[in-house]
């Protein structure tokens, strides 16, 4: 029961827009469907009852009735509502991808601001500002081109529509993490440090206690580096996801009036942008 709640709250990944995932949606939406699944039941019923009492008339058009129906709904629904059942998939989707997208916009941008204020992570606070900024407009963008591309009806719109908030979603993501970090070392007061290390130092004999505060006020300053570094490549790789979704509505931008650049071509670039942001399968959520 727990696993099927925490399934049901998994932000979708792009494992979920991949033909395989949609098409094995379809096949369980198609069997599920109860036109098919409760005539087949009661065929499936009536089979056994054939087999184990003695068959009569009604057991046997109850039977063949149960499973003809059932087969004719499964055929409908698969072969024929095949798009429909498809789309409404994707939609689906993509709700739940802007469901949780507003989850986490609703605080962060308050709290980078929050994070101006420790000391080391000023400068990163601010960037994580532009870049909370940067992402909703370039997402836009990308949006705005793909509305002049693709009729918003079509498969191939739902599944980029999807593949795009992915990619915005990764650098959220990264944004939370950002927060994270800093507050971690919220507490770690460098002057202070430095101004006990010099004491320290300048002790004549030291006993094993100073030289163990030493070492741990040491190691102190090294995890505030090592965090700061973590930000930092965090903030670059923001820089550099933002920058391939610029490009690739450049890209799409010039497809409307130049076919040379073909929307399968256009499709794998995105999806490979997704996998380089890490969204191919969601394992975590976002911090508090």
């Amino acid at each position: 029961m727990a696993k099927s709640e925490s399934e049901k709250e998994r932000p979708p990944s792009l494992a979920d827009f991949n033909q395989e995932a949609v098409k094995r949606v379809v096949r369980k939406e198609a069997w599920q469907h109860p036109l098919t699944l409760y005539p087949t039941a009661i065929g499936v019923v009536g089979g056994v009852a054939l087999a184990l009492l003695d068959p009569t008339l009604f057991t046997f058009l109850v039977t063949v009735g149960g499973l003809c129906v059932g087969g004719l709904s499964w055929i409908v629904n698969y072969c024929f509502r095949d798009q429909a059942l498809r789309n409404r998939y994707l939609d689906k989707l993509n709700k739940k991808m802007v469901a949780h997208r507003e989850k986490q916009i609703k605080e962060l941008k308050k709290k980078l601001d929050e994070c101006k204020t420790i000391s080391g992570g000023e400068e990163y606070a601010l960037l994580g500002q532009r870049q909370f900024d940067q992402i909703g407009q370039t997402f836009a963008a990308l949006i705005d081109v793909l509305d002049d591309k693709l009729n918003p009806q079509e498969e191939t719109y739902r599944l980029y529509y999807g593949q795009a908030e992915l990619a915005q979603r990764a650098v959220l993501e990264k944004l939370q993490e950002i927060v994270n970090i800093l507050r971690s070392i919220r507490a770690i007061d460098v002057n202070e440090i430095e101004l006990r290390l010099k004491q320290l130092a300048r002790m004549k004999n030291k006993e094993e206690a100073d030289l163990q505060e030493e070492e741990a006020l040491k190691k102190r300053l090294t995890l505030r580096k090592d965090q700061l570094s973590r930000v930092n490549s965090l903030i670059t790789f923001n820089e550099q996801t933002i920058t391939q979704m610029n490009e690739l509505a450049a890209n799409w931008a010039r497809t409307i009036t130049n076919e040379t650049v073909s929307e399968e071509t256009l499709g794998q670039d995105l999806e490979n942008l997704v996998k380089q942001t890490g969204q191919y399968s969601y394992e975590s959520g976002v911090g508090a």
